[in-house]
């Protein structure tokens, strides 16, 4: 009931209620937030756009920093100040994540197909648990830019893991890369080239 009403109130007319759904639903595990707070920072009313801003401090996530510093070169004060307080929150817990254990990742699979893509990953064993992690603590790159929204699945099999759907075009770049942030360590992906 509560992830319908933050769903709800993400359309509301006011931007702090529209900014405090879309953290309701990020805090409730929900990608729906993800993808309000980036629609948020495009939004056409400057008050939205500093809303997202600060909403993404809020939530302290890693994948808004890229996010942060385009609205840092907005044309209203308001949200470049927004955005400028946001990046230094988001620094520091990027910063805290990366010094806790390295969780090596791996990209098995890339595939782009007729706007469909398909990232097959995996996440090695050892003393950080594999299984059970959340569609929010990874971060999936291409063409250097961000996935602002993605299916997702765990997978039973060893090969792998975890596997990431989207669709969009082509990028020039076919590079993707993955990245995870949770509580018990970070971890990195090589990157890898997309088959076409």
């Amino acid at each position: 009931a509560a992830k319908t009403a933050f769903a709800e109130v993400t359309r509301d007319h006011r931007n702090r209620v529209a900014g405090n759904g879309a953290i309701g639903l990020y805090l409730a595990g929900e990608m729906a937030g993800v993808s309000q707070l980036f629609a948020m920072s495009r939004h056409l009313e400057p008050a939205f756009r500093a809303t997202a801003a600060w909403s993404m401090g809020r939530v302290a996530d890693p994948r808004f920093i890229g996010t942060l510093k385009r609205l840092q070169e907005d044309t209203n004060p308001t949200v470049q100040q927004a955005a400028r307080k946001a990046e230094i929150v988001l620094l520091a817990e990027k910063d805290r994540l990366l010094k806790l254990d390295s969780i090596p990742l791996q990209i098995r699979t890339a595939k782009w197909c007729a706007g469909a893509y398909t990232i097959g990953l995996i996440v090695h064993e050892g003393d950080v648990s594999t299984r059970g992690l959340k569609p929010f603590q990874f971060v999936i790159t291409s063409g250097g830019e961000v996935v602002e929204e993605f299916a997702f699945t765990e997978l039973p099999g060893p090969s792998i893991h975890y596997e990431f759907r989207w669709s969009g075009p082509l990028p020039p770049s076919r590079i993707v890369k993955a990245e995870l942030f949770t509580e018990k360590g970070a971890g990195e992906a090589p990157d890898l080239e997309l088959s076409v």
